[in-house]
C-alpha cells in the first residue's frame, strides 16, 4: 500500500453496510487539525468474511479501527485483549492494533457525555426506561448504571432480550433495579410515572411513518428528560412531540462525537480536537440532508 506505520496513522472503520456513516469525515477532520498524516477509511465486509479479515489485519499498516453493527460481540474473541469497561458491556466498538488487537468500548463514554453536555441530566438516583435491547442498549446501560442511576427499566417487543440484558448486567451493578417491561402502551403505563428519563435505543424512529414509541400523554410532564440514540433525522417524531410539549431533549449525535473523539485519544494517544470533529459532523450530517 505504500504507507509506513511511522509516518502515518491509519483508521478504518469496518462494518455492513456504512452508507450512513458520518464517522470518516470527522476523524479526517481531526487528523487534519493535529496535523497528522492519515487515513480513514471505510470498508463493507460481509459477515461470512468478517473473522478472516481481522485476522489478516496484523499484515496491513492499521493504527486501529472501528467496528460497527452486527459484529461489536463477534470480534470479542479474535482480539488479544478487551479493556474491564468493554468486557462488561459484552461488546467493542474501536480496536488499537499494534503487535496485538486491543478492544475497546467507546459509546458507553459517548452517551455518557452526551446526556451530561446535550442534555444537562445526571443519571444519579433517577429511573430511567431504555427502549430497546440491542447493541446500543448496552452501552447505554452501563453508562446509566455506572452513572450511579437507581432504577433501569429495560423495554422491548421480544421480552427475552431485555431479560438477557437485565441478567448480564445485574451482577455487575447490584445497587441498580432492573425491571422489565414487554414493549407496549398498556405497559409502559405502569413504570412511566416514577420515569425521569426516556431514552429510545431502536432505529423506529428513522422513517417518518415509524409509531410514536410511547403514549403521547406523558409528555406532559414537563421535567421529563428524552433522548433519542437517531440522529439522522435530527428531530424524530419522539424528540418532536417531546419538545412540544416542554420535555428538554436530545438526539445522538452528542454520543457519536464524543464515542468518536474517545477513539481518536486512544488510537493516538493525544487530546481529540472535539470542536473541529463537531463541526465536521454537522457539515457531514447537513450534506445529507
Amino acid at each position: 500500500m505504500g504507507i509506513s506505520r511511522k509516518s502515518f496513522h491509519l483508521f478504518s472503520l469496518i462494518g455492513y453496510p456504512l452508507s450512513h456513516s458520518l464517522s470518516s469525515p470527522m476523524h479526517m477532520a481531526a487528523l487534519k487539525k493535529m496535523k497528522m498524516h492519515g487515513l480513514y477509511m471505510t470498508f463493507e465486509i460481509e459477515p461470512k468474511r468478517f473473522a478472516t479479515v481481522i485476522k489478516g489485519l496484523h499484515l496491513l499498516p492499521f493504527n486501529g479501527f472501528n467496528v460497527t453493527v452486527p459484529y461489536k460481540e463477534k470480534i470479542i474473541p479474535i482480539l488479544h485483549t478487551v479493556s474491564h469497561e468493554a468486557r462488561i458491556i459484552g461488546a467493542v466498538n474501536t480496536v488499537k492494533q499494534g503487535k496485538m488487537l486491543h478492544g475497546y468500548n467507546t459509546d458507553a463514554y459517548g452517551f455518557a457525555c452526551s446526556l451530561n453536555e446535550d442534555l444537562r441530566f445526571s443519571p444519579r438516583g433517577k429511573s430511567i426506561l431504555l427502549i430497546g435491547a440491542g447493541g446500543a442498549a448496552r452501552a447505554c446501560i452501563y453508562a446509566l448504571a455506572k452513572g450511579g442511576a437507581k432504577k433501569i427499566v429495560i423495554a422491548d417487543c421480544i421480552r427475552r432480550k431485555a431479560e438477557k440484558l437485565k441478567k448480564h448486567f445485574s451482577p455487575f451493578f447490584k445497587k441498580v433495579q432492573f425491571t422489565i417491561v414487554k414493549a407496549g402502551e398498556q405497559e409502559y403505563e405502569s413504570v412511566l410515572p416514577e420515569v425521569d428519563l426516556l431514552v429510545n435505543a431502536t432505529p423506529i424512529g428513522l422513517k417518518k411513518t415509524d409509531p410514536l414509541l410511547v403514549p403521547s400523554h406523558i409528555f406532559q410532564r414537563k421535567k421529563l428528560y428524552v433522548y433519542d440514540l437517531i440522529y439522522n433525522p435530527a428531530h424524530t417524531k419522539l424528540l418532536t412531540v417531546a419538545r412540544r410539549n416542554g420535555c428538554r431533549t436530545s438526539n445522538g449525535l452528542g454520543m457519536l462525537l464524543h464515542q468518536g473523539a474517545k477513539a481518536f485519544e486512544i488510537w493516538t494517544g493525544k487530546r481529540a480536537p472535539v470542536a473541529e470533529m463537531r463541526r465536521a459532523l454537522q457539515k457531514a450530517l447537513k450534506s445529507k440532508l
